[in-house]
């Protein structure tokens, strides 16, 4: 009965930050293959994306070098590999896990003769002999790890030690151990090791989600990796939650099927024993090329460079300079020629989908989509044995072969932590055959005190390259400053703000610091030294540099002020008569600070005007600087209150005209109510009889008094009003 690990996941379709108390989280994800890994990363208000390494690669060369107590990462590493190829590792993953007798050692060994490896004497793994010393498996692919956190960190820009891994389908507990503690040794949080197939379903599935139904379908994983071809057959399904009832797609591994040692890397081995078997045949030389790591080496990275030439182009000239004992290697060769290399594999290409298909109860009818991952489905010759194989099915390029898997194991781990918005997604993964392949290969862990001894190792390599860093950073900026000093010295557009006292100066210590630099300086120099001849440059320079700086920025401020100075000026010509919105204490407190200010720039300006460009100023440009913001700050404050208490009368004096016009329509309203001879409520004893035509105690006239009156007021009042809205006028005459 086939058992199952389930991962349920709610996976990520869009990311952005949630709450600001979750914080900044962010999570990578690590596709670590043989010859390259692929790193992801999500963060608040980032999709997930690849990470770009320092060469800004989306891929990174997986490996180290170690060399004269210094490490090499990525392409560095690979051009070392090239002159030291012994002093440079990569292909470690086969080795992950694995006992020193294991098969996948000697492999390993005949491929890389040159290193020096010894089974660890208490777990019997791999040991390598290093620059550093001993080294295991673990510990080497730990530095690994920790160079693509560093990387990681750099592209995004904030410390991430959270991270998702993947590894092949048939990886077992000794392998995932393994992985565990060089993430562990790499300073790097593994959150979830989780399977190849799995991540590349996932990021399929995950921006297909409206296609996924009800109805099952089958998709199989065809993958060939540098050292392994994997075929993983996935199953999509939209399944019931019957305690919420909500629906959600799910992504179920059905079966596996696998090959460990067939991958592109093989043919790029065959490929290099052609080439060989080529140069050896058409050069004779003093020694066997077969013995030196450099022609090795360089053999190799022409025999990969042609391997993907000829999935593209139907023949090329692998040509090296200088490949051995001086001689020059060209050879024309055709992709025919290449086929041939590897034609006793043609039938293990396809093998991999039967265990695949075999393991899930499967035929190849029962395949609904056949996509293809890694590097090497890239050969034509591949291509088509795979066509031949499913028939009439096609087959599907709608996945990134490089990016699938570490994006879609970036989607997982944003499920892990904290941060992120997501959708529900589930995954279940197959397991009893990775159990049942660890029971077969038992394999002691690293004890906690050679993990600890491997993180300080790493920490202090981490230290010493820091501090190597810095050194060569004040070493190189020393040189700079000394070159840059002596050309400044002649550069009019410089030297003219130096007294012949100050370049006499810095010629005698640039000298001085050139000398010691050519003819003292060696690898024990710290520092420190450096660091203190670059301040005493800067200290000699540094008058002459702000006398420049001080002409440049002068005029500006120089304007700044007088504006400022006419503005408040102004300003007060046209307040002094406006106590009725300023007081005349507060205008006499701003005429004393423009009295001041005035006074002080008139003092200052006649020792300006005067300056010679090596004179040190009588007074800076920050000086005049505060001094302005200072006044403006002053009558930028009153101006502010005038504009708030005219708002004010302006606001009352049209609340008392509202009212007046108020009581006018009330008075009008009054009469005309009175000459109708309506009663009006508050009219007195007047009473108007209407319908009789008689009147009580009043006559015509009263009425008509009234109107009058009443239309007499409401022009005095209109002109008024009339007056009221006319722009108010300084004391001068001038609108304000």
């Amino acid at each position: 009965m086939r058992s199952c690990q389930r991962l349920t996941g709610l996976l990520l379709l869009m990311a952005f930050l949630l709450p600001v108390t979750y914080g900044a989280y962010a999570v990578m994800s690590i596709d670590l293959g043989n010859q390259y890994l692929k790193i992801g990363i999500v963060k608040p208000g980032v999709p997930m994306e690849i990470v770009l390494n320092k060469e800004f690669r989306r891929k990174t060369v997986n490996m180290v070098g170690l060399r004269n107590g210094e490490r090499f990462f990525s392409d560095a590493a690979a051009n070392l590999n090239v002159k030291f190829p012994m002093s440079t590792y990569g292909y470690l993953m086969d080795l992950l896990g694995k006992k020193f007798d294991d098969p996948a050692v000697s492999i390993f060994q005949k491929r890389f003769p040159y290193h020096k490896m010894v089974a660890d004497e208490k777990r019997n793994t791999v040991v390598f002999e290093t620059d550093l010393g001993p080294l295991n498996i673990e510990t080497i692919i730990g530095m690994i790890l920790w160079n693509a956190r560093e990387v990681t960190k750099v592209y995004a820009g904030q410390k991430v030690d959270d991270a998702i891994i993947t590894v092949p389908s048939y990886y077992g507990t000794a392998e995932k151990e393994a992985i565990f503690t060089a993430a562990e040794i790499g300073g790097l949080n593994l959150l979830k090791i989780i399977s190849e197939g799995s991540a590349i379903g996932l990021n399929y599935g995950v921006f297909r989600m409206n296609e996924i139904n009800e109805t099952k379908q089958n998709m199989l994983i065809y993958d060939i990796g540098a050292s392994k071809t994997e075929a993983v057959i996935i199953e999509y399904e939209k399944i019931k939650n019957e305690t919420s009832k909500t629906s959600y797609p799910r992504c179920k591994t059905l079966g596996f099927g696998y090959d460990k040692n067939l991958g592109g890397f093989e043919l790029t081995i065959r490929l290099r024993e052609y080439l060989l078997e080529l140069f050896k045949a058409n050069h004779k030389t003093s020694k066997d090329i077969l013995e030196n790591p450099r022609a090795m080496s360089k053999m190799l990275k022409e025999a990969e460079r042609v391997k993907q030439v000829l999935s593209a182009n139907v023949d090329h000239k692998a040509q090296i300079e200088n490949v051995f004992e001086d001689i020059d290697f060209k050879q024309h060769v055709t992709r025919e020629d290449f086929y041939k290399l590897f034609e006793d594999l043609n039938d293990r290409w396809t093998k991999p989908i039967d265990d695949a298909l075999q393991m899930a109860g499967l035929t190849i009818q029962n395949i609904d989509k056949f996509v293809l991952f890694g590097g090497g489905t890239r050969v034509p010759k591949i291509l088509h044995i795979l066509q031949n194989y499913l028939g009439d099915k096609d087959i599907g390029r709608f996945l990134n072969t490089d990016e699938a898997a570490s994006l879609g194991a970036v989607y997982y781990g944003a499920y892990l932590v904290k941060g992120f918005q997501v959708k529900r997604f589930e995954i279940e993964e197959l397991d009893n055959v990775t159990e049942a392949l660890s029971k077969e290969n038992v394999i002691e862990k690293m004890d906690d005190e050679g993990v600890k001894k491997s993180i300080s190792l790493l920490k202090d390599l981490e230290k010493k390259e820091r501090e190597k860093a810095e050194r060569e950073a004040a070493h190189n900026n020393l040189e700079a400053l000394v070159y840059t000093s002596k050309d400044n010295l002649e550069n009019v557009e410089f030297s003219q703000y130096a007294t012949e006292k100050e370049i006499e100066n810095i010629k005698s210590i640039s000298e001085k610091v050139g000398l010691w630099l050519e003819d003292e300086v060696s690898i024990l120099t710290k520092t420190e030294e450096f660091n203190e001849k670059t301040k005493e440059i800067k200290e000699a320079i540094k008058p002459i540099e702000f006398r420049k700086k001080q002409h440049t920025e002068r005029p500006k401020k120089i304007k700044g002020i007088t504006k400022v100075l006419n503005e408040t000026i102004n300003f007060i010509e046209k307040s002094v008569n406006m106590t009725d919105l300023l007081s005349e204490e507060e205008i006499k407190i701003l005429h004393e600070a423009y009295n001041k200010t005035l006074l002080w720039w008139e003092e200052k300006k006649v020792g300006i005007e005067n300056l010679s460009l090596n004179d040190d100023p009588p007074v800076t440009t920050s000086e005049i600087s505060e001094q302005t913001q200072n006044l403006k700050r002053e009558w930028k404050y009153l101006e502010n209150k005038l504009r708030l208490n005219l708002i004010k009368m302006m606001k009352e004096k049209a609340e008392k005209e509202a009212a007046e016009k108020k009581a006018l329509e009330e008075a009008l309203k009054a009469a005309n109510a009175t000459e109708k001879g309506e009663t009006v409520e508050g009219s007195g004893d007047t009473k108007l009889d209407v319908d009789n035509s008689t009147v009580e105690k009043t006559d015509s006239e009263t009425v008509k008094d009234t109107q009058e009156g009443g239309e007499e007021k409401m022009d005095e009042d209109k002109k008024e009003t009339s007056n009221d809205n006319e722009t108010p006028k300084a004391h001068d005459g001038s609108e304000f």
